[in-house]
């Protein structure tokens, strides 16, 4: 009998304790007459991230994969406090500079039985493409990609202690790059050293890249995303889809208009390294290739 009265007073004690803040007592911690210290819970938003191992996490690791990445993006976390007290002075910091994360300190957590508003957490995936639009930034290795995130605070334990609670996110994506190399029958040419530069209306990017060819040109698919490729306006080149590692010889330069071919390269908003590839508005590569010799 006087056991089940200590055990009766003593899960009173710990729901007043935690009631003092108005936070109701889950009835995982009522059996243990505890109160959880501030823990850390995170959750894909939105459907944006797909977790490996479910949808809200309260381990001290875990993982989201986010799948292929074409271009620079942002993925939205929601971040919960599934504890009984509060946490505090909760600081954010990734640490691989292609996965920037913003904000990157928080005041307060509140736990989730007396939170207003949920608390957003941005992790911006950099990869060619500004975010902002404009311009172009770093490029990720066209492959897979991780980065870890932690989330740390201060929150108290149930003698009222400061104690430290923290998590740590994998961030995974599957960088995709659309790569060429442009061959003239077997040499290889400098895409970084265009022969010269054409007017060009096609995807809004002015002027082309213009490269001086004397045999058979070449296409070899050297990065890790199909592409379509084709002739506009004209249509001297059959349209054709070029796998990773594929090689496509054009057309013969008999066929080209003017001796010139202009060569447009689809690869559905893929990103490009800007240097040898230059980009349309329409997420198109463009550049021509000549018969002609330039000064």
């Amino acid at each position: 009998m006087l056991k089940a009265i200590l055990l009766s007073l003593a899960l009173f004690l710990a729901i007043l304790s935690c009631t003092k803040e108005n936070i109701p007592i889950a009835p995982e911690v009522a059996q243990t007459a505890q109160i959880t210290p501030g823990r850390i819970a995170v959750s894909a938003a939105d459907g944006l991230a797909k977790s490996l191992t479910g949808s809200t996490h309260y381990q001290d690791s875990v993982s989201f994969y986010l799948g292929d990445l074409k271009a620079s993006r942002d993925f939205y976390f929601i971040i919960r406090n599934v504890g009984c007290t509060k946490i505090r002075d909760l600081t954010v910091a990734s640490n691989s500079p292609d996965f920037a994360v913003s904000p990157s300190k928080f005041d307060v957590l509140a736990p989730d039985s007396v939170a207003a508003i949920s608390t957003i957490l941005r992790i911006s995936a950099i990869h060619g493409k500004a975010l902002d639009g404009v311009g172009y930034t770093t490029l990720m290795k066209p492959d897979t990609n991780s980065a870890y995130v932690t989330i740390s605070g201060t929150t108290s334990n149930a003698a009222g202690e400061d104690t430290l609670t923290r998590v740590t996110v994998k961030t995974t994506v599957n960088a995709l790059l659309m790569a060429i190399s442009l061959l003239d029958s077997e040499t290889v040419v400098d895409l970084l050293k265009p022969d010269a530069h054409a007017n060009c209306n096609e995807g809004g990017i002015g002027w082309a890249r213009v490269y001086t060819i004397t045999a058979t040109a070449k296409i070899v698919n050297t990065g890790n995303v199909s592409f379509v490729i084709s002739n506009p306006e004209w249509n001297l080149i059959p349209v054709a889809t070029v796998l990773p590692g594929d090689t496509l010889a054009l057309p013969d330069k008999t066929k080209w208009r003017y001796s010139n071919l202009m060569v447009c390269l689809n690869g559905a908003n893929t990103v490009s390294d800007y240097s040898r590839l230059q980009l349309g508005d329409d997420g198109a590569a463009y550049f021509m290739v000549s018969a002609n010799t330039f000064p």
